[in-house]
């Protein structure tokens, strides 16, 4: 086993333990004082550390700011005032399969809560997406991750629905550089009367 301060010394020559420690302190004190503040605890911070080492990361992804303008399809009129998410997905592709591979989801995604204005538009924020997926388990093997498709996610009384407004590799803006979409209404089921 390599001892840490071995490395240190091999590499910078004779050092002082103790003000390399309170060095060490100064650095990660105030990463512990907000993980603290936030009510993480650092058990958990060690935990998103050794997650982020397990990951493999793709090419970053600017997905550009896109105007949404959303019409109700029961009224006809603009979908206003009303709460949407904008999701924003990367995936990636199993090149050979195995049955562990094929417990792993190959798309993730991140939410971003939006709300419609008076005239039903919503604007999807730019975001710098990092694709990321997980190592790939033995005999299996993966591709690197890639940003692929953003959208909206509408969930209520009447509607659940999912419209597909950016895309990595199909343009679905119009001239204007904007989307329109219809909200379409959830057919509920039935409840059986008693």
């Amino acid at each position: 086993m390599v001892c840490f301060g071995n490395v240190i010394r091999h590499h910078f020559g004779r050092i002082d333990i103790k003000a390399f420690m309170k060095f060490l302190k100064f650095l990660f004190l105030p990463i512990f004082v907000a993980a603290s503040v936030c009510g993480i605890s650092a058990q958990e911070i060690g935990a998103a550390a050794s997650k982020a080492a397990t990951l493999v990361y793709g090419r970053p992804f600017t997905v550009p700011e896109v105007r949404v303008y959303l019409t109700d399809e029961e009224t006809g009129g603009p979908f206003a005032e009303k709460d949407v998410a904008a999701k924003y997905c990367w995936g990636w592709d199993v090149l050979k399969r195995t049955p562990e591979s094929d417990r792993i989801a190959n798309t993730q995604c991140i939410s971003v809560k939006r709300r419609t204005d008076a005239a039903g538009v919503v604007s999807l924020p730019t975001l710098l997406i990092s694709p990321s997926r997980p190592i790939a388990p033995p005999g299996s093997e993966f591709s690197q991750p890639r940003f692929k498709y953003a959208g909206l996610t509408v969930h209520d009384d009447k509607h659940d629905t999912y419209m597909s407004v950016f895309d990595a590799e199909v343009n679905l803006l119009d001239e204007k550089g904007e989307v329109r979409r219809t909200v379409m209404l959830y057919p509920r089921p039935k409840t059986p009367k008693e």
